[in-house]
């Protein structure tokens, strides 16, 4: 590549998942050039570990990879909300213990099959199974049952009213399979052989070292909020495991690797020490507990933060 494209991203705000995704799968931001050797678009991207199994159902921890094999059902937005994934639309009951998702039609599986309310069912149910042991049951425990309509149309019966649905199906544990995937690939599966439908094939896996991924050239149902619903603008995709954090630096630096996602180095971390307080309250407690117990009016004056903010340079006004 002549030009690449090196950016560093830091641990913690999934606003840097969204700006990885969009930047391997659609190129926003990306100057890819062919490689001399095959001129083939190439992608390197660096991680610090391999994962245990390339399967959303059975992995315990979660690489990059499954994100760009797999779809799901609902996505999330730059402004995290929630948009049409896999389901191009959904509607719940009034009491909130029927959600009904109306499926995209036209999609296919890397393996030339159809995707229909079948493989819904059967992923969500075989994550469910406790023979399974997915380390994400947990999150669908409101789901007592799921039912197929037609072929593109699907219900959740939820036990109770469960607010997390549709964030638990837009994670990335929540990638649909087909029905059949274990039954045709057995053991091989998640390992030799991943299926899904998403912009990334699966080429090959060698632990330790690399997975490599092949452009989807059929790929037409990306979510409506992204600027490209078709193919990656580039061929292939490689990531590569690399343990160690100052290898990782110098391969970013030479163009060995383009993206690094995570940043462990010392002096690269979130600074929390430094935040406002004192041994105990200071003033008037009965109006500190009055305060506390007011309720705070957010729209148009603020935003719901997840966690605690990364103090800047100092004497930075927030």
């Amino acid at each position: 590549m002549r030009k690449v494209f090196r950016e560093v991203f830091l641990r913690g705000p999934m606003r840097c998942l969204f700006a990885v995704f969009l930047a391997l799968v659609f190129c926003v931001g990306v100057s890819v050039a062919p490689t001399e050797a095959t001129g083939k678009k190439v992608i390197v991207q660096g991680m610090n570990q391999d994962p245990d199994i390339l399967d959303t159902i059975k992995a315990a921890w979660y690489s990059d990879a499954l994100i760009y094999l797999h779809d799901r059902l609902v996505t999330r937005d730059y402004n995290f909300q929630y948009q049409p994934g896999l389901a191009e639309s959904w509607e719940t009951s009034g009491d909130g213990l029927v959600w009904t998702f109306h499926l995209k039609k036209g999609v296919r599986f890397h393996d030339g099959s159809p995707f229909t309310a079948k493989d819904v069912k059967w992923t969500f149910d075989t994550i469910k199974d406790p023979e399974t042991a997915s380390p994400f049951a947990g999150d669908l425990k409101a789901i007592e049952k799921i039912v197929i309509r037609d072929d593109y149309t699907v219900d959740f019966i939820l036990g109770y009213p469960f607010p997390n649905l549709l964030f638990n199906l837009s994670n990335t544990a929540a990638g649909i399979q087909p029905e059949n995937c274990y039954e045709k690939y057995g053991s091989d599966y998640g390992i030799k052989t991943v299926i899904g439908t998403g912009p990334f094939i699966f080429k090959e896996w060698i632990k330790g070292d690399k997975i490599v991924l092949l452009k989807n050239p059929d790929y037409a149902w990306g979510p409506a909020w992204m600027s490209n619903q078709g193919p990656p603008l580039f061929d292939e995709l490689v990531i590569r495991t690399i343990p160690e954090e100052t290898v990782r630096f110098m391969e970013l630096e030479t163009g060995g690797i383009h993206i690094l996602r995570e940043a462990r180095l010392p002096g690269l971390c979130l600074r929390q020490e430094a935040l406002h307080r004192r041994p105990r309250p200071s003033g008037d407690q009965s109006r500190h507990r009055q305060g506390y117990d007011r309720e705070v009016h957010l729209p148009g004056k603020g935003h719901h933060c997840l966690r605690l903010p990364p103090a800047g340079p100092e004497g930075r006004i927030p």
